[in-house]
């Protein structure tokens, strides 16, 4: 249902949210599906400067897997 939303207005929301590691899942999945550069850059630009790693997968504590430098995640699928 991600497609059916207004993506700027999702990513303004986004941007003042203030958990970073939320940001970070939702900036990967949205680059996953395809969603524009352009709409991208304003959320890349507010978790830029945050050190650390997030794991993608919260529930799984393995912190083994594929890491994304862009969104800075643990892809841990």
């Amino acid at each position: 249902n991600i497609r059916n939303i207004d993506i700027g207005k999702f990513i303004n929301y986004l941007v003042r949210f203030p958990v970073i590691s939320v940001r970070r899942r939702v900036g990967f999945f949205l680059r996953e599906i395809g969603c524009p550069e352009r709409e991208l850059q304003l959320l890349r630009e507010s978790i830029k400067g945050k050190t650390g790693f997030t794991l993608l997968d919260p529930y799984k504590k393995s912190r083994r897997g594929k890491i994304d430098k862009e969104w800075r995640v643990i892809v841990n699928r």
